[in-house]
């Protein structure tokens, strides 16, 4: 098994709209994020599913002081309510 990770509730519904919440627990944070960025880019995704998958993405590749984590509530304020 590659991962093993932890992804909140709202991970989750970010990941079912890209058809990849069934294979989440399995893979590593990063490598999900790249497929599911992966995934949008191929199926020109322009939902708001997309735009909260950009903020997470911008997020991981941050290095600012304020850094947001995954597993907080401001990473799930990230994605946002997204319907």
């Amino acid at each position: 098994m590659l991962g093993d990770a932890t992804y909140s509730e709202r991970e989750i519904k970010l990941f079912a709209h890209f058809k990849m919440a069934d294979i989440a627990y399995n893979i590593q944070p990063p490598l999900l994020y790249t497929m599911l960025a992966y995934r949008a880019f191929l199926t020109n995704d322009q939902t708001e599913y997309a735009s909260a998958l950009r903020r997470c993405l911008e997020a991981l590749e941050s290095f600012e002081k304020d850094k947001v984590y995954r597993c907080t509530p401001e990473w799930d304020a990230l994605i946002g309510d997204c319907e």
